[in-house]
């Protein structure tokens, strides 16, 4: 077992000091730090469309919009249901 002792004295030295040690982190893509709009759920893929529409023609930006729960025929299926008929197309 191999123990690292790692001094500062100040806390920003200690982590730049941990982080060359295990590696730093990349930045995220530059568009994940934009607008996400989420709510509990929506019920169709109608709606979201919808949703992305009224931002446009409001001129607000949004840079992406997550679909979080009972998109699925069954809870855990990974097939989407009849109120997604175009997925794919949706992602466009």
């Amino acid at each position: 077992m191999d123990y690292y002792f790692i001094y500062g004295p100040a806390l920003d030295e200690v982590i730049h000091q941990y982080r060359n040690l295990t590696g730093h982190t990349p930045m995220l893509p530059k568009w994940s730090y934009g607008f996400f709009q989420s709510k509990d759920r929506y019920v169709s893929q109608n709606e979201i469309l919808g949703i992305a529409r009224r931002y446009r023609e409001q001129h607000i930006p949004l840079d992406a919009i997550v679909q979080d729960w009972f998109w699925w025929k069954l809870e855990g299926d990974p097939v989407f249901n009849p109120n997604f008929p175009d997925v794919p197309g949706e992602l466009r």
